[in-house]
C-alpha cells in the first residue's frame, strides 16, 4: 500500500516521501480502516519539523486524522466491514491503517467525506478550548489567526452559548465569512492596535479569554486585551516567535497564560466529557450551513504540492488527501 512516510525533521519538501508499506494487521482490539480522506492541519507541519509534541523514531507515518471504511473488526465488536468512521491515529495519510476500536466514530450517511475526515482535530479542540475557559453566556473571547478551520469551530460553538468573540484576522474576505459564522466582532490587522480596538469593543474592560496560534507581537496583544483575571491559552507558533510575558500586568491583573494540547486534554478528560463532546460536535457538523470549507483535494502521490498548497497565508479552507 501508499505510505507518506516521514523520513528527516526539518523541510518537509525534503523529509517526506510515498513509499509502498507492507498491507497492517489489526491487533486484538483494533480495526482495519480503508482511508478514503485525511486534511492537512497545522499539527501535521510542526510534526515534520520536530517541534511536535511527539518524535518518534524515522522513519515514521504521518497524519493524525481521517476517515473510511471498515475492512475487518473485532468479532464481538459492534463495527461492521463497510461502515464509514472517522478515526484519531498516527499514520492517516496512507491507504490503509489499524486503530483502536476506541478511537473510532460510525459517520452517518448525511455527513460527507470531506467534513468527516475533520471531526476530531479541529471541532473536538474547539469543543474543549470552550470547556477548559469555561466561559458564560456574555463573556468575550478574543481568538488569533481568527480565519482558521479551528476558529471558525470555536465561533460557532460559542455563539451557540452566548459567548461573544472577537476574530483577528488579516484580511477582509474573511472577516465577511466570520461574521455569517456569528462572529461578534472581526478585527482586520497583522496584530498591531488589536489589544487597543478590542478594549474599545469591550468599553474597556478587556475580554474574558483569548486563545493564541501565534506568539510573538499578536500574542502580547492579545495579553494585552485581557481583562483581569482574563486566560489566555496557547496553542501554536505561527509567528515562530516566542510571546514575551510581562510580568507586572501578569500580577497585577491577576492574569493566567497556559498551553493547549488535544492530546493531553483527552487522556485527562476523555472519560468524563467523552460522549458529551462527540455528540456536541457531530451535532454540529451535521448542521450543512457549518460544514468547515474546503479548498483543494490531492492525491497521496502528490504530497509536496498538497504540503505546499496548505502553507499558503489566505487560504479559505481545508486542504485534504483523498
Amino acid at each position: 500500500m501508499l505510505s507518506v512516510q516521514l523520513i528527516s525533521y526539518g523541510d518537509p519538501f525534503t523529509g517526506l516521501q510515498v513509499n509502498e508499506m507492507p498491507e497492517p494487521t489489526p491487533g486484538a482490539n483494533e480495526v482495519l480502516v480503508e482511508v478514503m480522506a485525511r486534511p492537512i492541519n497545522p499539527s501535521d507541519l510542526h510534526f515534520f519539523q520536530g517541534n511536535y509534541g511527539i518524535k518518534p523514531p524515522l522513519p515514521s507515518p504521518c497524519g493524525f486524522e481521517g476517515m473510511g471504511r471498515i475492512v475487518s473488526a473485532p468479532q464481538d465488536s459492534p463495527l461492521m466491514p463497510g461502515q464509514r468512521v472517522s478515526f484519531t491515529g498516527l499514520g492517516s495519510w496512507q491507504q490503509r491503517i489499524c486503530v483502536p476500536s476506541s478511537a473510532v466514530i460510525p459517520i452517518p450517511d448525511e455527513m460527507n467525506d470531506a467534513t468527516a475526515c475533520q471531526m476530531f482535530v479541529n471541532p473536538c479542540s474547539a469543543w474543549a478550548m470552550l470547556q477548559e475557559l469555561n466561559l458564560k453566556p456574555g463573556q468575550w473571547l478574543a481568538m488569533t489567526a481568527g480565519g482558521s478551520t479551528l476558529c471558525q469551530m470555536i465561533v460557532r460553538l460559542a455563539s451557540q452559548r452566548g459567548i461573544n468573540t472577537i476574530c483577528v484576522v488579516r484580511r477582509k474576505d474573511q472577516a465577511d465569512y466570520l461574521k455569517e459564522l456569528g462572529a461578534t466582532e472581526v478585527v482586520v490587522t497583522f496584530g498591531e492596535g488589536f489589544a487597543k480596538r478590542a478594549l474599545e469593543i469591550t468599553d474597556g474592560r478587556g475580554v474574558d479569554a483569548a486563545i493564541d496560534a501565534v506568539g510573538g507581537f499578536c500574542g502580547v496583544e492579545a495579553i494585552n486585551a485581557l481583562a483581569t483575571g482574563g486566560t489566555m491559552l496557547v496553542y501554536g507558533l505561527l509567528s515562530g516567535d516566542n510571546t514575551p510575558i510581562n510580568n507586572g500586568q501578569m500580577i497585577f491583573k491577576s492574569l493566567t497564560v497556559k498551553g493547549f494540547w488535544m492530546t493531553s486534554w483527552a487522556r485527562s478528560n476523555s472519560a468524563r466529557y467523552g460522549s458529551q463532546m462527540v455528540s456536541d460536535v457531530m451535532n454540529l457538523l451535521l448542521d450543512h450551513r457549518f460544514e468547515p470549507r474546503v479548498e483543494a483535494s490531492y492525491p497521496l502521490t502528490q504530497i509536496h504540492e498538497a504540503v505546499r498548497h496548505s502553507m499558503k497565508c489566505g487560504r479559505m479552507g481545508k486542504v485534504l488527501l483523498v
